[in-house]
Order: structure tokens, then sequence, then C-alpha cells
């Protein structure tokens, strides 16, 4: 799942004149990984807090700001949340309105929910997902038994669709099983030093060390050496953090490597 974030929204007029943490908050509800493409979905004020480190106090402040430049509002009874303009800018096409009546479906009671509907009209008229009129929002909609068969078949072959492009990118990518033993040893070398770095798709990192070797001419040997270097260096250990870094870096590590070596035994000597 990604969200698109237009580089304009650093420059709107109401977006510049947030704080700091209003700015965090207003990022947060259209990136978040709770998000809906609608824009309205449920989201507890605990796991903002735990997600953004914001105070409590200062997610309810912030609340009334974004709700006065119509940003988004919030329904604290029932934990819902809307961005107003999310479906207008994440949601093209007409899998994303199904996907946006179903969504309103499943938010019970919240006011929230009519309110999205005056704005988004189009959503009512649906019928290939749930039939939606303005008295069965905020409550879940009767649905036949074929009709839930028909979705559930849907969303596996979305399912199915998604894992197969997926395993046609990895197919697509050359590598050797050395390759593949390089990135798995890098990611453990990670690990030791941030446990809970996410585990990454090893296939791609297979195939930039096998860029690094056929087109680099680096040998296996080096791009360990030199990658160990950066993982145990107190600035580079947070910055080489996968294969394609390393790549990228790598003449500057080789120089910055090699000169702690050098610069140290010069000094040695010189004060010996």
């Amino acid at each position: 799942m990604y969200r698109t974030l237009e580089t304009s929204f650093w420059t709107d007029p109401d977006i510049k004149k947030l704080s700091r943490t209003g700015k965090l908050l207003a990022v947060y509800l259209i990136t978040n990984p709770h998000s809906h493409v609608s824009g309205i979905y449920y989201l507890p004020a605990s796991v903002i807090v735990t997600e953004t480190r914001l105070k409590a106090s200062e997610v309810d402040t912030l609340w009334d700001t974004l709700s006065g430049m119509e940003f988004a509002k919030y329904d604290k009874k029932n934990d819902v949340v809307w961005v107003r303009n999310m479906l207008r800018y994440q949601g093209k096409g007409p899998k994303h309105i199904i996907s946006a009546s179903r969504q309103l479906c499943s938010l019970h009671n919240s006011f929230l929910c009519n309110e999205f509907a005056k704005t988004y009209p189009g959503v009512l008229g649906v019928t290939n997902g749930y039939r939606i009129d303005t008295l069965s929002i905020g409550h879940p909609a009767q649905v036949s038994q074929e009709q839930e068969q028909e979705q559930e078949q849907e969303q596996e072959q979305e399912q199915e669709q998604e894992q197969e492009q997926e395993n046609s990118s990895c197919r697509n990518l050359q590598f050797d099983e050395a390759d593949l033993e390089t990135a798995k040893w890098m990611f453990e070398l990670i690990r030791q030093v941030n446990s809970g770095h996410r585990e990454p798709k090893y296939p791609n990192w297979a195939n930039d060390i096998r860029l690094m070797r056929e087109c680099d001419k680096r040998t296996a040997v080096e791009i360990r050496d030199l990658f160990k270097w950066a993982n145990e260096d107190e600035f580079w250990r947070s910055n080489i953090l996968c294969p394609a870094a390393l790549r990228k870096q790598w003449d500057k590590l080789t120089i910055k490597s090699k000169g702690v070596k050098h610069g140290n035994v010069g000094r040695d000597r010189g004060f010996r």
C-alpha cells in the first residue's frame, strides 16, 4: 500500500501556517498504515499518540485546527477520521469508488459518514459493491450470499494479480545463489545494530549485489568487506542500510575506510 503526497502540499497556504506538529499530524493522516483511500477510516486516538509520539493534548488541539481549515475531521465518540480531499487525490478509478462505498458501510453510526456522502454523492450510486442509500450510511448493508461470494472472489482475484505481479518482478531479476546469501548476510549485520529493522525484499538486494559484481567489477569479498566496515562505522551504519546505498556511496566509502587506516598510522608515527 502506498499514498501519493504531491509536492504542492508543502506550499499550500493553509499547510504553511500549521505548526511543526500540525504538519506531522496532517501527513500522518494521509500516509499512516491504517488509512483508507477514501480518507474516512477507523483510527483510535491512542494509536495516533503512539505512532506519532505527539501528546494527547496536542492532538486534541490540532483536531480543532485541521477541522477549521477543512483538512480533516475527527469523530471522537466512534474513533473515525475523515481527511476531506483524500479520495479526490488518492482514489482514481471505479475500483476506488467501490472500495469507498464498502468502507462507508463498515463505519457504524459516525456522523462523518453523512458528511462524506454529501461531498462524494457518486459513492452512493455504486452497485458493484454495496448498495448504499442515505438511510443505510453508518450501518452494514444487507448483502445476499451471492453478492458476498462475488465480493470474496473479486478480492481473491485482486490478491492473486498483485502476487503474480510481484512474482513476475522477481523473475525478471537476475542473480545467483551467492548474491542472495550475501544479501541475507548484510541484513543480519543490520539486525545486530537495529533488531527491529524491517526485513527487505531479498531478490532486489541480491540483484543490486549482482550489478556491483558484473557492472562495477567488484568482487564478492570486496562487497562484504566494505559493507562490514560501513556497518561498524558510527556514522555510516545508519546510512548504508542496503546494497543500493553501498553501490551509490562506494567510492566515498572506499576513500573513508582507507583514510581511517592510513590516517591512524600517520598520526601514530608523528607522535613517536
